[in-house]
């Protein structure tokens, strides 16, 4: 057991390796691009932190971009990408990936930014932060359907069906990512109930590996739609997804697990 407690040091990272013509890439995008070492890199990769007493009036809202950004949450797993895109629209997630074909650069897709796997080493970051709206609207014939960004938390979509009286099942932790969470099933407290994320879950609109950008549904690329909705995000850039709520009026108990470290159980 003294193996455990044992001091020891961090080594210094690795610095990334450069990718070749960022510019004309920069220069075409909406939004902003990174490269390791630019002014605005570090603050990229790692987020902005939750932090209640600098929370901004978020337009009378109690959850949305301005009082809880979208925050690197695993920062010990977050490695050195060798670029990061905070893009700001379809056209930027499609140009990104072009370009990451074109170049044979590993892509990652940052969402919430809870996962190990979006921060990697000497990859080229497609940061979707910036494209969290969710709305709540109806399909032809009046059914009510939640639309969400590719970048939306799980709070940006309780806001938006807050007061509806319809529900789908999302997971616990509101700065949770809606699409690492949904393509990956889904699990939440009103699973028992609706049943996973992906049950509610009629639409996806994708950038594919070629940048083209498709909608997958059960009647439109059916087996695009099939794998989305399990195959944790192996299978393109969902831009937007689009669920169907259900009436749901009751209270769900919960008991939230907790991790205590060794130490503190000794």
């Amino acid at each position: 057991m003294g193996g455990i407690f044992t001091k020891h040091e961090t080594p210094e990272p690795t610095p990334p390796k450069s990718l070749p013509h960022l510019k004309p890439l920069a220069d075409a995008l909406d939004g902003s691009l990174f490269a390791y070492g630019d002014d605005g890199y570090e603050a990229a990769r790692l987020g902005q932190v939750w932090t209640p007493d600098k929370c901004q009036p978020g337009d009378g809202r109690k959850f949305s971009p301005k009082t809880h950004p979208t925050e690197t949450w695993n920062k010990d797993a977050a490695k050195l990408p060798a670029a990061i895109a905070q893009v700001a629209s379809v056209a930027d997630v499609a140009a990104c990936v072009r370009y990451c074909r074109a170049a044979k650069i590993p892509c990652g897709v940052a969402c919430g930014r809870h996962s190990h796997e979006c921060l990697q080493q000497d990859s080229f970051v497609v940061d979707l932060q910036a494209l969290r709206k969710c709305e709540l609207g109806e399909r032809q014939g009046g059914v009510k359907v939640l639309r969400c960004e590719g970048g939306a938390l799980n709070g940006d979509a309780y806001q938006a069906l807050d007061g509806s009286g319809l529900c789908i099942t999302l997971g616990q932790h509101p700065g949770t990512g809606c699409g690492g969470l949904v393509q990956q099933g889904g699990h939440g407290i009103a699973e028992k109930v609706l049943g996973l994320s992906i049950d509610a879950l009629v639409e996806c609109t994708v950038v594919t590996a070629d940048g083209a950008t498709v909608k997958a549904s059960s009647e439109q690329n059916a087996d695009l739609f099939w794998a989305l909705r399990g195959g944790c995000g192996n299978f393109g850039v969902v831009v937007e997804f689009v669920f169907e709520p259900k009436p749901f009026r009751q209270m769900v108990p919960s008991l939230q697990r907790v991790h205590l470290p060794i130490p503190f159980l000794c």
